[in-house]
C-alpha cells in the first residue's frame, strides 16, 4: 500500500508542476514517466495475483493512483510533452 501511495504522490506532484517545471523533469529524467507508469501497472495487477490485497481500501488506493496518473497524462498533454 505504501508503494501505491508513493507512486500516486509522485504522479500528483508531477501533474501539479508548471509546464516549464514538467518540461525540465521530463528532459532531465526522460524515463521517469515511463517507469512511473510501468510500476503503476504492476501495482494495479497485485490484487489479482495476491487475493489478500483484494480489499476495498486497496481498490480505493488504486483508484487514487489511476486519478493521479490521469492528471499527469493530462498535464503532459496540456504542456505538449511526449513522455
Amino acid at each position: 500500500m505504501n508503494d501505491v501511495l508513493d507512486v500516486a504522490e509522485r504522479a500528483a506532484f508531477m501533474a501539479e508542476a508548471t509546464c516549464e517545471e514538467l518540461a525540465i523533469l521530463v528532459r532531465d529524467n526522460p524515463r521517469e514517466v515511463t517507469s512511473l507508469r510501468g510500476f503503476a501497472a504492476v501495482l494495479k495487477r497485485m490484487p489479482e495475483q495476491q487475493p489478500e490485497l483484494d480489499r476495498p481500501e486497496v481498490r480505493a488506493l488504486l483508484a487514487d493512483l489511476d486519478t493521479a496518473l490521469g492528471q499527469l497524462n493530462g498535464a503532459l498533454s496540456l504542456c505538449g510533452l511526449n513522455a
